[in-house]
């Protein structure tokens, strides 16, 4: 009696040494991708975070340059020459949270870091700007129109974006007193 063996296929061992070179291949290419796209992700939010941050700065320049800065009627702690907060400003203690922009007599536009509630603006607490359901941000009030305030954010964030992009700690600091040294405002935020 004679036995056929069939030697075409692959044996158990091949089958196994296959599928494992195979799955490590995949995990692999699975973990190049997910890191590809979380980099991508991280890349696409730091640039909008300063694009964000740009274009602040470069509205309340413009602003500054052309139309001046109202202290009077600014919140912000006294950055005079000749006050120590000049000599050693603290930067992380200091500062307003609104920036009037205008003459001294009259302000035309406001900048204020607080919350909108309902047609009024409010402060934004350490708690608040650590909630992210409320949204803390940059507004602009014109002629003290309070109910028309916008926030400066939303005019270039994209909207899918606008939940992730929120300022904190947002304090102006006014220095210079406008007659021996140039008035001179510096923005720090997070």
């Amino acid at each position: 009696m004679q036995i056929f063996r069939n030697t075409s296929g692959f044996t158990m061992v091949e089958m196994v040494i296959a599928v494992t070179i195979f799955s490590f291949m995949s995990i692999a290419m699975i973990s190049t991708y997910i890191h590809t796209t979380n980099t991508s992700t991280k890349l696409r939010m730091t640039r909008l975070l300063s694009e964000s941050a740009r274009e602040i700065t470069e509205r309340i320049a413009d602003d500054v340059r052309t139309q001046g800065i109202s202290i009077t009627n600014s919140s912000y702690d006294d950055h005079t020459v000749g006050n120590e907060l000049w000599r050693a400003p603290d930067y992380s203690t200091y500062g307003g949270e609104i920036l009037a922009v205008g003459s001294e007599n009259t302000s035309t536009k406001k900048y204020i870091f607080g919350k909108k509630q309902g047609n009024l603006l409010g402060h934004c607490t350490p708690i608040d700007q650590m909630q992210p359901s409320t949204h803390c941000g940059l507004y602009v009030v014109n002629n003290n129109d309070f109910a028309s305030a916008w926030n400066i954010l939303d005019s270039f964030v994209p909207e899918e974006e606008k939940k992730r992009v929120k300022l904190e700690h947002f304090r102006f600091y006014i220095s210079g007193d406008g007659i021996g040294t140039e008035k001179k405002v510096t923005l720090v935020f997070t």
